[in-house]
Order: structure tokens, then sequence, then C-alpha cells
């Protein structure tokens, strides 16, 4: 029974506080009404003056509230005068009653309206009505420092979202080609949606802007940071930003210029002014003139991006001169006249209406670029011809050669000593097909072919032309 009054008596000191300090004592208290006044169903543990002051002054390390069902009311006596205080679950005592005098039940009364009131404070904030330390919304003071950026303090307010989706995506594929370790996939699926915006003031000079969107449509609008310094008027230092700057211009003959991360200043030096800026420019623009009903733009082609495995050459030779045939436009002079071409490539499609087994030479009809140097010159121009150099006359004698199934038997054995490579010096073609005239276009005069399609990595091709 100790235990429980101890308890129960330690919960109301630390709902209250703290109580008066009035003495009491059983001298105070008439005889009968010390045996009539109360009678409980059970003898409580009855303190001593002292001890149970020592109880009540107790001061708990953390205030924690009554259980529901606990409740402590004061009832008055008129036969005695006296106020009793009981701590009661139900209708049941649960602690020694507290008997107290009209004045000591005054001051009890006084100090339990003082806690109520300064608890009340607690909870409304501090006396100036400041409000309570929020991270989304933070106000402190700078002190001396209000002389520099002006009266305020700092402000700080964040608003926004963050959402983060974690997932993982597990594929299985009965397939009997694949591997067991490749019939399983798994792969981290992880994704984030943020959206955050940051408004700060220091005093009345500085504020700063944040805002980060991954859900922008232009990564130049996903981050946006600023920070700005206004000065008074008669400041040298007018404007000071930093972060996402623009500078507009008020002369029609240089334009300003948006989209720009950097430092911006404006100076004024009595009447003179001053613009500056720093800057790296995050976006691009462009001019789009039209005359006569049509849109005309200039643009540039990388050497990196130029269309490849279209465009051919038949022979070095038409590319040796091909910058002075074009010397004197709109008149091409280069004395040449193609009167036909046969294209050959690989067949992938499988139509054979006009397939042939051919054999295709790097070397063949060149003179001053050979890619083997096996091969001797023999012709006496530099045009191409057939007996250019010794490859022709070489080759069209050995025995079986035009069987395609002999071709690289007979070639490997009478080159490959000599370093003349299949798949680098030549390529047999079986079943090749031949382009139609509408699958490409022919320069007659400058020798040059251009696809309609682009050539594949595996493909080959093979021209035969007559000039």
């Amino acid at each position: 029974m100790l235990g429980t009054l101890y308890t129960v008596m330690a919960q109301t000191v630390m709902q209250n506080n703290t109580v008066s300090s009035s003495s009491f004592s059983e001298d105070t208290i008439p005889q009968q009404h010390q045996q009539e006044a109360y009678t409980p169903a059970t003898t409580p543990k009855q303190y001593t003056q002292d001890s149970y002051l020592d109880v009540l002054k107790q001061e708990p390390a953390i205030e924690l509230q009554d259980p529901e069902n606990i409740t402590t009311g004061v009832e008055y006596q008129p036969e005695t005068g006296y106020y009793i205080l009981h701590t009661r679950v139900g209708d049941t005592d649960i602690a020694t009653p507290f008997m107290m005098t009209g004045d000591e039940y005054r001051r009890y009364s006084e100090q339990q309206a003082i806690l109520k009131y300064w608890k009340e404070k607690q909870n409304t904030g501090e006396p100036n009505n400041e409000k309570k330390f929020d991270l989304t919304d933070i106000k402190f003071n700078i002190g001396p420092a209000d002389k520099l950026f002006g009266p305020g303090g700092v402000q700080l307010k964040t608003q926004g979202s963050a959402e983060l989706k974690f997932g993982i995506n597990h594929q299985k594929l009965d397939n009997p080609v694949l591997t067991q370790r490749a019939r399983n996939n798994t792969v981290l699926d992880f994704d984030t949606k943020i959206q955050l915006s940051v408004n700060g003031k220091v005093g009345e000079k500085v504020n700063f802007n944040m805002n980060y969107n991954t859900e922008a449509t232009f990564d130049f609008d996903q981050q946006m940071l600023k920070l700005n310094y206004k000065g008074k008027e008669d400041d040298i230092i007018q404007t000071l930003e930093a972060g996402n700057v623009s500078m507009q211009l008020n002369s029609s003959l240089i334009s300003g210029s948006s989209s720009l991360f950097g430092i911006r200043t404006d100076l004024k030096f009595g009447k003179l002014s001053v613009q500056a800026i720093v800057s790296q420019q995050n976006a691009e623009s462009q001019s789009v003139s039209s005359e006569g009903g049509a849109q005309r733009t200039k643009y540039e082609v990388t050497i990196d991006n130029y269309d490849e495995n279209r465009h051919f050459f038949l022979s070095h030779y038409f590319r040796d001169t091909y910058e002075q045939a074009m010397s004197q436009l709109p008149h091409i002079v280069s004395g040449i006249t193609i009167n036909r071409v046969e294209v050959w490539v690989t067949n992938k499609r499988g139509n054979y209406d006009q397939a042939r087994n051919i054999i295709a030479f790097m070397d063949l009809g060149e003179t001053t670029h050979l890619d083997n140097h096996h091969w001797v010159i023999t012709g006496a121009t530099p045009n191409p011809y057939n007996k250019a150099n010794s490859l022709y006359d070489e080759v069209k004698d050995l025995p079986n050669v035009r069987d395609i199934q002999y071709t690289n038997s007979v070639l490997a054995d009478n080159y490959t000593a000599l370093g003349i490579n299949g798949g680098e010096d030549y390529e047999k073609i079986e079943s090749a097909r031949l382009l139609d005239p509408s699958e490409y276009t022919l320069n007659t005069q400058l020798g040059f072919i251009s696809l309609r399609s682009a050539l594949n990595a595996d493909e080959v091709l093979a021209v035969a032309y007559e000039y």
C-alpha cells in the first residue's frame, strides 16, 4: 500500500508541479474529526507531517499525465470546515485523503491557478507571442548585424514535397536457347519526384530563392537558384545577384540574354552607372528568316555527324580529281562521262532473279593508290582501267579461279604467302544482288554513287563501270 500511495501522490505532484508548504499537524484537527472525518474501506499508510511534505515537494524528471481513470478532486466538509483532497479510481480512494484548512486551500488553489497559467503560456509560445521553432518556417534575430542588413532578422520558409519509389522488376523467360542465368533477370526500380521551394530573407537587403522540380519540362527550369542583395539609393552597390540571372539591355543594337547562371551587379558612382555580369548561358537562341514565302535557316553539320556508308567514289582517281572538276562551277571540267555501271551488294533479301557469284578486288584498276604493294603499276596514265597494274593479268589466268567453289582455295594457295588476304584485299560474294537504278544515284561526270539506304556493316559493295 505504501508503493501505491507514493506513486499516485507523485503523479499528483507532477501534474501540479508544487503545493503550498504550509505546516500540517494533528493538533489543528479536533480529535473527534480525526476519527469521524473519513473512514476508508482499507487503512492506507499514514505519513507524518515532515515525510508527507517531502513527497509533495519532489520534482519529477519527466512530466507524465495521469491515466484517464484516476481523478483528483477536493471536497468540502461543512461540519468540520476542512477541505479534503481525494485521489480515486472510480469511487475508491487509492491514496490517503489530504485535509486542508480554509487558508491552506486558498493558497493551494492560488498556486494551482499560477501553474495552469504558465502551462498555457508554454503551449501558446513565449510571453512576446513568438511562435515555436518550426523547421519549415525559421525566424531568428541576428543582433548587431541588423545595422548592415536592416531589421527583420533571418526568415527562412520551406515548402514542397518529396516522393521516393522503390521497386524490383523480375522477369523470367522459359527460353531453352538462353542460359539458366539469362532466363532470370532482376532489376531494381528507383524513382524520385521532388518539388521544393525555399524562400529566405536576411533583414531588408538580402533575399534568397531556390526552386527544385524534377518534373520540369526543360533542364534549365529544373533548378532555379538566386541570391539577391539590394542596397540603398546612395550605396555604391545597388544590386548584387548570384545564381540564375538575366541581363536585359535597353539597346536595340545588342540584345540582352536570359537563362544565365553566374554573378551580376549594378554599381553607382555618383552619376555613373555600371552593369557587369560574369555568367554561363544555359540556353540557345535561333533566328529564322523568311524570303519569298520560304524559311531559310543556316545550320552546320559536324564531321562526326556526316552521313556514313551511303556515298562512294568508283575509284581513287575520281576522288583525286574532284576539286579540280568542281573548280569552275557551274561547269564541271572532269572530261569523263560514265556510260554504264553495275552495283552489286550482299544479298539479304532472298531475291535471286538477277543474282551472280562475283569476286571484288580492292586494287583493281588503281594506279596511284594501291592497298597491297604486291601489285606493280604497269599503266602510263592515271586513269583507271584493267591493266593499270598487274592484278588483272595475274588473276585472270589462275586455274579454276572463276569457279566459286574453288575461288577461296585458289587465291589462298597463290597469294596468302604474299600477304594478300581475303576480307581485306578481295571478297567473294555468292548470289550477290544487282541493285536497281532506283536504289542509287550516279553522278556520271564526278564518278560517285549515292545509295538510297545506308550500307550495313556486314555488307559488301562492288561496282563494275565503263566510261
